[in-house]
């Protein structure tokens, strides 16, 4: 019994699917990282909007002026970041269509150049 002279992503095809389940699981990590801070930038942008609207209301001693809203303007990059708070249910329904897409596309080529392109494959 001799161990293999040396492994190939040609020769040895599981090699590649476990590189790729393993990158597929990074892929979630990092979604998890950015929608974690884009629900801190959401309720960080709530919280200021709540301020803007005590101060408003302390100014104008509770009396509204003409029915006219406080209107809150927040920092361009702060909504931008907030959306990212979105991304988990992007991620839920594209993640699962892109590792099936994922594994045919790199992985059959590679099984058929691989262990079927060679003599010794058995049948």
């Amino acid at each position: 019994m001799q161990l293999p002279q040396g492994l190939s992503l040609g020769d040895c095809w599981i090699l590649l699917f476990m590189f790729y389940c393993m990158l597929f699981n990074f892929i979630p990590l990092v979604s998890y990282c950015l929608v974690n801070y884009g629900i801190v930038v959401h309720g960080q942008l709530v919280a200021m909007e709540k301020e803007a609207k005590v101060k408003h209301e302390s100014t104008t001693r509770g009396v509204s002026i003409d029915g006219v809203e406080v209107e809150f303007d927040p920092p361009f990059t702060m909504t931008r970041i907030a959306r990212m708070r979105h991304l988990d249910e992007f991620c839920r329904i594209f993640f699962p269509i892109l590792f099936i897409l994922g594994l045919v596309g790199v992985l059959v080529p590679v099984f058929f150049a691989g262990p079927l392109a060679t003599k010794d494959f058995p049948q």
